[in-house]
């Protein structure tokens, strides 16, 4: 270990220029935000709603993985809606 206690592998090491985080679900919660956006997109497709839980276990895969999948053909009608009423809310939660 070194005088400032970092082994010499670590001291070696550049100095980041920045540091990226995740934002959704790591720095704030925002699972309420997808909730609410995606049973307004569960609504308009005629799709029965989801529970917040069921979101948190259902909502793995990004929105372009997914939706092909939830909304079949009309899965870009579906992002467009969704990310309408995200951008809308978002903010306020």
């Amino acid at each position: 270990m070194s005088a400032i206690g970092l082994a010499p592998v670590a001291q070696d090491l550049a100095r980041p220029r920045a540091i990226l985080f995740d934002w959704d679900n790591t720095l704030i919660d925002s699972w309420t935000t997808i909730h609410e956006a995606l049973n307004a997109v569960m609504a308009e497709m005629e799709r029965p709603l989801w529970s917040l839980r069921e979101t948190k276990e259902r909502v793995r895969l990004s929105l372009r993985e997914s939706f092909p999948v939830y909304f079949g053909d009309r899965w870009e009608e579906a992002r467009r809606i969704y990310l309408d009423i995200f951008r809308s809310i978002h903010l306020e939660k």
